[in-house]
């Protein structure tokens, strides 16, 4: 398992939104749109005192990776 499980859910190292569009290959726009999505629906979150991403559910996370 990667992160550390926190009360808020699991910790991330929090990366910039252009260090995860080269990772996934798109643009930084198209990873912008993406976490704010992502934040909207309550599933992830930026613990940005601790400079990490916090995964709030990543059962669901994990149900929509193995779909794409």
């Amino acid at each position: 398992a990667y992160g550390q499980s926190t009360e808020a859910g699991v910790e991330l190292l929090n990366l910039s939104t252009q260090d995860l569009a080269d990772l996934s290959d798109i643009t930084a726009d198209e990873a912008s749109k993406i976490m704010t999505k992502l934040s909207e629906k309550g599933w992830i979150s930026q613990a940005v005192s601790r400079s990490a991403l916090v995964l709030k559910n990543p059962k669901q996370l994990a149900h929509l990776a193995g779909r794409l």
